[in-house]
């Protein structure tokens, strides 16, 4: 996931949804940040961030989710589009 590195890199390319959770968790260990720290600028505890990184982060809410993202340094942008027909 060294594509992740630099944030800059992923400015404005769309990704699917599902890996949301592993760029977040890629983001913290390349901050160098541990869950703990993480849970800390959240004010949450570790076993909360564990659960989220294990649960691929399916289970936060959308607020949270751009919480986590704000502490790791990074913007998440939604674009609602139709669903194709194929």
């Amino acid at each position: 996931m060294d594509t992740y590195r630099n944030t800059n890199s992923l400015s404005n390319i769309p990704v699917p949804l599902e890996w949301l959770g592993a760029i977040l968790v890629t983001a913290r260990k390349e901050r160098n940040l541990s869950q703990g720290q993480l849970a800390d600028l959240l004010g949450a505890h570790q076993s909360v961030v564990a659960r989220w990184e294990t649960e691929g982060y399916r289970s936060v809410n959308l607020e949270r989710l751009v919480q986590v993202a704000e502490a790791l340094e990074f913007e998440i942008s939604l674009w609602p589009k139709p669903k194709s027909k194929i």
